[in-house]
This record gives C-alpha cells, structure tokens and sequence, in this order.
C-alpha cells in the first residue's frame, strides 16, 4: 500500500537541500535520489488549468514555487524536512496513476473539506479557486 503525499518548496534548492537533511543520495545531475519505498513526482513550478472566456483561452496562473508528489510504501516514515512542505491541494495539478482517477480524486476532495472543517486556518490547505476551463 502506497500512500501520497504533496509537497511545496520555496524554489529546487529549497527541495534539494530537504532531500539532504532527509540523508538521500543525489544521482545524476545532481538530482535526488529517494531511497527504497519512496516515489518522487518533481512538478516544479505548477501552472493551472486555463479558462475559457468566451471563444478566447486564457492561460492559467503559474505557482514558481517548487512542486513535488512523494509517494511513500507503508512503513516508509515520511522524513521532517518534507512533512514541514506538506500541502493538501483540494485539486492538485497532477497525480499519480490509479485505477479510478475520479474516486482519487474524490477522496483527495473529501480530505481537504474534513481537514478544512477540523482546522480552517490550517497553513497546509491549498484552495483551488476554479476548475479546468471554467468560464471566465
């Protein structure tokens, strides 16, 4: 069982040097390399959907902060340097595969509202403001 999670970063240096306090190895490049049990989906900057006004399509916001989808096997600790960067999108930008994309991200959506009504000022909740071309 693999459980996701997302996380934000200042900018890839931010993220790098998380991956060293966590005492990952870099690989080529210089890039991380997570050990066993661990998954990393590097984002990088997220750009949203864009929006239909009328017959015009306007590009969608970009976040320049330092995007990453970790994936950690179960009993993989999540290291503290990347639970300080947790984020709970109420709809990410992108996720891993599933079987049943809608169901994940139904669940994602029913985490954020219970997270949202538990703790309303919670840092971590990351309100999306608009769906995919949505009317402008």
């Amino acid at each position: 069982m693999w459980t996701e999670t997302y996380h934000r970063f200042p900018d890839e240096s931010a993220f790098l040097a998380a991956c060293d306090t966590a005492g990952w190895a870099r690989g080529p490049g210089g890039k991380a390399s997570p050990p066993a049990g661990v998954v990393l989906d590097i984002v990088g900057p997220a750009v949203e959907p864009p929006k239909l006004a009328g017959t015009v399509i306007i590009p969608g916001a970009v976040d320049p902060r330092w995007h990453v989808n970790a994936s950690w096997f179960a009993g993989t600790a999540m290291p503290p340097s990347f639970a300080a960067a947790e984020v709970i999108p109420e709809r990410p930008i992108r996720m891993f595969a599933a079987r049943d994309p809608g169901q994940k991200a139904a669940v994602l959506k029913m985490v954020f509202e219970a997270r949202k009504a538990a703790k309303p000022d919670d840092p971590k909740l990351v309100a999306t403001s608009t769906t995919s071309f949505e009317q402008a």
